[in-house]
């Protein structure tokens, strides 16, 4: 009798469970997307380490499901907030001692843990219909007078101290870092399915050359006649 470890049994847990709202719910891996491509990346870039050994647990565990949010005016934001996630990475304009220091990534909860109901002071909703992605959940966010502790923002590169002092990053592009990647990873995704589709492309008009041709062939070798069995028909052998 084979004894699996307690490792191989969590995977094979997880894998399971993963294969089941797959099959159950096929909107879920795009929600899900959302979560692991933008939320957990954002954690892992922005987090201290006292922060990621905070958070990367209850993330893991789905204790803590999460995505990406915007303030800014302007920016095109796919808050999938719809009834599934309790958190949210916010990138927000930071104020302190009356000084505004730009756009930062602040943990923000949306939902109790308790019974996933909305926290007083946040307003979740579904956008309505849409052109596409029509089995996928896309809602909107408005928080109002929400107040979140200092710790919520994710300070690995910027951070406010206890008296409100601002220590500014090394550079103020790193804020940025999570829609550099996930467009890295469009443009990557993209590419391979254009490969794929050029390689198809290619694939099907060999097959529709090589056919033509041949057609091509027979139907002058048949305009000869009889002489299109002649020796004398170089043109067509």
């Amino acid at each position: 009798m084979t004894l699996l470890s307690k490792s191989k049994l969590e995977n094979i847990s997880t894998y399971l469970f993963r294969l089941y709202f797959r099959v159950t719910f096929p909107s879920c891996p795009a929600t899900f997307n959302v979560s692991k491509g933008m939320f957990v990346i954002t954690v892992l870039q922005h987090s201290t380490e006292l922060q990621k050994q905070y958070w990367l647990p209850k993330i893991n565990n789905f204790e803590v499901i999460g995505t990406y949010a915007q303030t800014e005016l302007g920016h095109g934001t796919f808050v999938r907030v719809g009834k599934t996630v309790n958190y949210c990475v916010l990138m927000a304009q930071l104020y302190t001692k009356n000084k505004c220091h730009g756009v930062h990534p602040f943990m923000v909860p949306l939902r109790s843990l308790i019974d996933h109901k909305t926290l007083p002071g946040v307003e979740l909703g579904d956008i309505g219909n849409k052109q596409g992605f029509t089995n996928v959940t896309n809602g909107y966010l408005k928080l109002t007078n929400h107040r979140i502790p200092r710790e919520y923002m994710l300070m690995r590169y910027a951070r406010v101290e206890e008296d409100g002092t601002y220590v500014a990053p090394p550079n103020k592009t790193l804020t940025y870092g999570t829609m550099v990647h996930l467009r890295v990873n469009i443009m990557v995704v993209s590419a391979t399915l254009l490969s794929r589709a050029l390689h198809a492309l290619t694939t099907s008009l060999k097959a529709f050359s090589s056919s033509l041709a041949l057609e091509g062939v027979e139907e002058c070798r048949m305009a000869c006649g009889g002489h299109g069995y002649s020796h004398a028909r170089w043109v067509f052998g």
